[in-house]
């Protein structure tokens, strides 16, 4: 059976749409900020010493990701193993 939603008094519902919205910006900005993040998180990792402080290495973004993904997978599958 399907569900049942009670609907606001229509004076509301236009303030809901902005509600909606504006929620819908937020989230929008929030996946943008956290992408922002990752790279610049990735760019990080893709360091390494050197004898002249951090070198820049020419390392493949899919290797990156690669390695990224490993990890993560490692760390839940360990998360799972203790419940």
């Amino acid at each position: 059976m399907g569900q049942r939603f009670d609907l606001p008094p229509l004076g509301t519902i236009e303030a809901k749409i902005i509600d909606v919205r504006k929620s819908i910006q937020d989230s929008k900005a929030l996946t943008e900020t956290s992408r922002r993040q990752l790279k610049d998180y990735l760019s990080q990792i893709n360091q390494i010493s050197g004898d002249e402080g951090l070198v820049r290495e020419r390392i493949s973004a899919l290797q990156v990701y690669k390695w990224f993904v490993a990890k993560e997978k490692t760390l839940y599958h360990a998360l799972n193993q203790m419940k």
